[in-house]
C-alpha cells in the first residue's frame, strides 16, 4: 500500500469539503467511480459545492494521480470501459491488493448505500488505512464489522 497516495487523497476530499477544490468541478459521491448528479439522482455532490461531477474514492485517486481534470472524467459517465478502467488503475497507483480496493472503494463494513457515505467518513477511513493498513469502514460509518482480512486473504 501506498500510504503517501492514501493520505493525499484523504487530503484532497478534504480541502474539496473545508476550502474549495483541487480538482475544479469535480465533488464527492461514493456511488459512482465517475458520475453526473443531473443525470442520476444517486450521484448528489456531497461536497455541497454543486459540482457537475462527481468522484469515488477511486475516481478521485485517477483524477489525483493521473491528472484528469473534472472535464475529462465527465466524459467518462456513461463509457463502460473508461468507467472499469478508473478501478484498476486507483488500485494500481493506491498500491492496494484486489481485496482492499474491493473493501476501500465498496465500502465494505460501512452498513449504509454507497451514495450515503459521507466525504467526512471517507476520509476518515483512508487516514485509518495508512495508519492501520486496514479498511475499517465500521469505525467511521456505524456499521458491522469489516471482515476484509479474513475474507480477502489481507
Amino acid at each position: 500500500m501506498n500510504k503517501e497516495r492514501v493520505l493525499a487523497v484523504a487530503d484532497a476530499i478534504e480541502a474539496l469539503v473545508v476550502n474549495g477544490n483541487p480538482v475544479p468541478g469535480l465533488g464527492f459521491n461514493m456511488s459512482g467511480w465517475v458520475a453526473d448528479p443531473g443525470e442520476e439522482a444517486c450521484a448528489e455532490d456531497h461536497s455541497r459545492h454543486m459540482c457537475s461531477t462527481t468522484a469515488c474514492i477511486a475516481g478521485w485517486t485517477v483524477a489525483l494521480f493521473d491528472k484528469v481534470s473534472a472535464a475529462e472524467m465527465h466524459s467518462m459517465v456513461g463509457d463502460h470501459v473508461a468507467l472499469v478502467g478508473i478501478e484498476s488503475r486507483a488500485t494500481e497507483l493506491l498500491g492496494l491488493s484486489v481485496g482492499q480496493a474491493h473493501a476501500l472503494f465498496y465500502a465494505e463494513g460501512s452498513g449504509k448505500l454507497l451514495e450515503d457515505v459521507t466525504p467526512e467518513e471517507a476520509i476518515a477511513t483512508l487516514r485509518d488505512l495508512a495508519e492501520s493498513e486496514h479498511i475499517q469502514w465500521h469505525l467511521h460509518c456505524g456499521g458491522a464489522e469489516d471482515t476484509e482480512d479474513e475474507e480477502h486473504g489481507e
